[in-house]
């Protein structure tokens, strides 16, 4: 009788029922085989595996066999006994083999110049865990789904371009090398290995590719940058993007290194021809056959990215496994089919462009009231994570990283290369004419869209500044001016998924109000916003001094945090209101008289006396001056009010606000200036404007406005409660004053006015100061 290995033992295992402990097996190790030696065999139980002890002849073929000395043998017993099924032992006396330790379950096998296998070869290996980490992909969503990278078999990444199907075979060889520690052949049909050294670099150091591309990262960037390198260099990856990369190509670099090599990476097969890639066109049905050949014979497993959106057409050719990546409204939809049991599982996930990577999609729980921030479980890169610092000042060039020397030996096709790789001014653009912008904004039902989250949205951002980066080749100007005309339909689908199963269910076209339509072509409406515009009467006099103009940053952003109605305007006649109950809109009165020539009034330049319509954003401001004794509570004639929240622009809020920090904390001006022309713009074209067809909310847009010239108001009046003199106001987001402004601290012991670009901090406007007084 023959075992598996085709050696020849001297007598036949024992019976199983009659197997000893595996403890008491090890004191008596020694013994057994002695007794093996005799032609006694002994069985030896471990859980639920069970493996004998049989002496061998002096001529049996040990080939390939672990071999182990009485010693060692007895610590690892628990292990070898659990292992025999699909792999024998040797146990070596004095380097001399002396018996076998082989399944208790073996079975008479034909003496065959054939391998012939059991199912208990290989059953242990496959239950047991302990000491089997096959590597992942790196998408923790999909290696839970499915085990993608089996030895000895193809998988195909398969998708249109612009899917993700390259950035899967990026992840898996990334994976391989830089967490598993295991050797990973990249073959590149396509991709250079700087393309693919620096969308390693941006995946893992979590930094942006296009800036990575130009050398012109942040210092933050640079600091992860430098961070990452010293793994990636000594990462085990070889990349070959040779010329007449081809199956023969990769089958002669895997026969040179031996088992040196533990992954493929082919990236990528076209199914478009290509005259100088023989992985193209036709030769790619052919390609697959080969690659698959070559997974089974070298028993290694195969990744191999695909340009296919034929789903049907890439199953009919062969692999043993297919990732199907399709683009859905909510970002990448990743079907697992096994070609002969087929589809087994679908996994959503986000295409993060700005880092070159795919992410798990993460699902959101709204809040109380959906109002309140989104909490989002979100994936986090594998390697180094970016941490929140400085705004960066002016970019260093990035320092190229060391080549890294390869571990493996390898034949000279396959080589080992590495190589890496301001100041936004943040005013409020300007409302310009709007038939610079695009006008179509997507369709979208909400069954399409799902709902999303900050974090999402933010995503989306990145995303849409790296499709325009990719289309006009890295050209500042022309991704700048690409993505302004995109402003107006992409913040639409931004506020379009932030409000998905919210609460409330917000009117997007309520009918129109006469005092809301604009009185002349391209004069206003009869809403007063109470804009300020105002100059201190104490500029003239007094000694000389410096008056200082402050900059709050993103006054309209901020601005989103205001009250707005939820749905249509209703008419009121009474004259009573009250905002905690009755909702917001607008509401028309008669101004209280300001007698404060230190300060600006709170209802602007308005020169006209009498009646005014105002929104109840500036009449809540005029109630709280009221309670400081400035002024009386204005008089309520009537008003268009309904139920409000606070909390309608919150989701979308703060995916801006945060999309903006990061691009001041990375230096991103691209990004910096597509998210203040989104807010901008959807505060201007929210109203009436044909640039946006996806919402008539003229009340909205003054709610948001008066806002943002309330708030500008109280900066006002606490650089004066503070002692500065407030010498003048003007506009959305200027407020000059005279004084160590830098110095005045809150009654808590925090500044008052810190310096900086978050929307909590206010910046100099240095061509705005001016000396004053000395007549």
């Amino acid at each position: 009788m023959r075992s598996s290995g085709g050696q020849s033992p001297t007598s036949s295992p024992a019976d199983p029922s009659e197997a000893i402990g595996v403890d008491n097996a090890r004191k008596t190790l020694p013994a057994l085989i002695n007794k093996a030696l005799q032609g006694n065999p002994t069985t030896i139980r471990f859980e639920t595996y069970c493996a004998t002890i049989v002496g061998i002849d002096e001529d049996a073929d040990l080939t390939g066999m672990p071999r182990f000395g009485v010693r060692e043998s007895r610590e690892k017993l628990s292990t070898l006994v659990a292992d025999a099924a699909g792999s024998p032992s040797v146990l070596t006396r004095n380097g001399k083999p002396v018996a076998l330790l082989v399944s208790a379950h073996t079975p008479v096998r034909p003496a065959t110049s054939r391998v012939l296998a059991t199912v208990g070869d290989s059953v242990a290996a496959l239950l047991d865990d302990r000491d089997r980490h096959e590597a992942g992909i790196g998408i923790p969503g999909v290696d839970r789904a499915a085990a993608v990278l089996r030895p000895g078999r193809l998988t195909l990444a398969a998708g249109a371009p612009g899917t993700g199907t390259s950035l899967i075979a990026l992840s898996a060889a990334a994976t391989a090398a830089l967490d598993a520690g295991a050797s990973v052949l990249y073959a590149a049909s396509g991709p250079t290995r700087s393309d693919i050294t620096l969308r390693i670099i941006a995946a893992r150091a979590d930094v942006d590719y296009q800036r990575l591309r130009a050398s012109t990262l942040g210092a933050a960037e640079q600091q992860r940058v430098g961070d990452f390198a010293p793994a990636l260099r000594a990462a085990p990856l070889l990349i070959d993007d040779g010329s007449g990369l081809d199956p023969a190509a990769i089958a002669e670099v895997l026969d040179a290194a031996g088992n040196g090599i533990h992954l493929v990476v082919v990236d990528r097969l076209q199914t478009e021809p290509h005259p100088h890639r023989p992985l193209s066109g036709a030769n790619v049905p052919q390609a697959v056959r080969e690659l698959s050949h070559i997974a089974q014979q070298h028993q290694i497993p195969i990744l191999a990215a695909l340009d296919s959106a034929d789903h049907g057409a890439t199953l009919a050719l062969g692999a043993d496994l297919v990732l199907a990546l399709t683009r859905t409204e909510s970002g990448i939809q990743l079907r697992i089919t096994e070609t002969e049991l087929g589809t087994q599982t679908e996994v959503p996930l986000l295409l993060d462009g700005s880092r070159a990577r795919l992410l798990d999609r993460p699902t959101s729980a709204p809040t109380t009231e959906r109002s309140g921030v989104t909490a989002i479980a979100a994936a986090q890169p594998t390697a180094v994570a970016a941490q929140p610092s400085p705004a960066p000042q002016h970019a260093e060039p990035v320092p190229a990283a060391p080549q890294a020397a390869a571990p493996v030996t390898a034949p000279k096709r396959a080589e080992l290369r590495l190589a890496t790789a301001e100041p936004a001014v943040d005013t409020e653009p300007n409302e310009a004419a709007e038939q610079d912008f695009d006008t179509d904004v997507p369709e979208l039902s909400e069954r399409e869209i799902g709902s999303s989250g900050p974090e999402e949205l933010q995503w989306m951002i990145r995303q849409w500044v790296l499709e325009a980066s990719e289309k006009h080749d890295g050209d500042v100007k022309a991704i700048e001016a690409a993505l302004k005309r995109r402003a107006i339909p992409n913040v639409m689908e931004l506020f379009a998924r932030s409000r998905v199963g919210s609460r409330y269910d917000h009117t997007g076209f309520p009918p129109g109000l006469e005092i809301m339509k604009k009185q002349t072509r391209n004069g206003p409406d009869q809403i007063w916003e109470a804009r300020p515009k105002w100059l201190s009467p104490s500029v003239h006099i007094g000694p000389p001094r410096l008056a200082e103009a402050l900059d709050v940053n993103g006054a309209y952003l901020s601005a989103f945090k205001c009250h707005l109605p939820v749905g249509k305007l209703k008419h009121n006649l009474t004259g009573s209101y009250d905002p905690k109950t009755d909702g917001d809109g607008v509401v028309l009165i008669t101004p209280p008289t300001w007698d404060h020539p230190h300060l600006p009034n709170p209802l602007g330049d308005r020169k006209e006396p009498g009646r005014v319509w105002i929104t109840t954003a500036t009449f809540r401001l005029l109630l709280r001056i009221s309670k400081l004794d400035l002024c009386d509570a204005p008089k309520i004639h009537e008003s268009w009010v309904a139920h409000s929240s606070e909390h309608l622009l919150e989701t979308l809020r703060v995916a801006l606000r945060d999309a903006r920090q990061d691009a001041i904390r990375d230096g991103d001006e691209i990004t910096l200036e597509f998210v203040k022309t989104m807010y901008s713009k959807f505060v201007s074209t929210i109203g009436e404007s044909n640039s946006n067809s996806k919402m008539r909310r003229p009340d909205w847009m003054h709610l948001i406005r008066s806002q943002a010239f309330s708030n500008l108001w109280w900066k006002a009046h606490k650089a004066h409660e503070a002692g500065l003199e407030v010498i003048g106001v003007e506009g959305t987001d200027e407020f000059r004053v005279v004084g160590n402004w830098r110095a005045v601290k809150t009654k808590a012991g925090t500044l008052l006015f810190p310096e900086g670009r978050g929307l909590a901090e206010v910046k100099t406007k240095t061509a705005n100061n001016k000396m004053i007084g000395g007549e």
